[in-house]
């Protein structure tokens, strides 16, 4: 891939004392130009130490923004027995929206609602994204609830093609 970053793998990591959820250290096939690191105290966005940032989060327990994603393939992966969304491309505010996502060759199966917390759910859930692809999928069944949930859920979006997605 040309002018983009490759996840290299995934290496999970004990989670920090006092800190909740799974971290991991996630190597990329070449360094982030032009980073900038956090070393203040005030975490939130638009505090008095406001730098430049990129941040990637998993599970969004806040108000934290992460870089808008644009030019990302999510390719030949399994997902199993996951809570609510199995793949969340997601954005929300005027203007932002996420560019060119590929989701192809991926298995997903058994998507389904925390029982304790029955949300709607869907296998590929994609929210204000312009471009991008939705390909060769196997969608199993899921157990969410089907009065609110479907296998593939599209919001806000423009210019998704859907071609040869299977579900069963």
């Amino acid at each position: 891939m040309t002018n983009g970053l490759v996840v290299e793998k995934v290496e999970p990591q004990p989670t920090p004392k006092g800190m909740r959820g799974k971290w991991n250290i996630i190597p990329l096939n070449q360094p982030i130009p032009n980073l900038g690191l956090h070393k203040g105290g005030n975490l939130f966005p638009g505090g008095h130490d406001k730098l430049i940032f990129t941040g990637l989060y998993n599970e969004i327990g806040s108000f934290y923004e992460g870089p808008l994603p644009r030019d990302t393939v999510i390719r030949n992966n399994t997902f199993t027995n996951t809570f609510f969304d199995s793949i969340k491309v997601y954005t929300n505010g005027k203007g932002a929206v996420a560019r060119n996502i590929t989701i192809t060759g991926n298995r997903i199966t058994g998507w389904h609602t925390n029982p304790m917390n029955p949300k709607s759910a869907a296998a590929i859930n994609l929210r204000n994204v312009v471009g991008g692809v939705i390909r060769n999928n196997t969608i199993g069944p899921g157990a969410a609830a089907p009065k609110i949930s479907q296998p593939i859920r599209l919001h806000g979006c423009q210019g998704i093609t859907q071609e040869a997605n299977q579900v069963e």
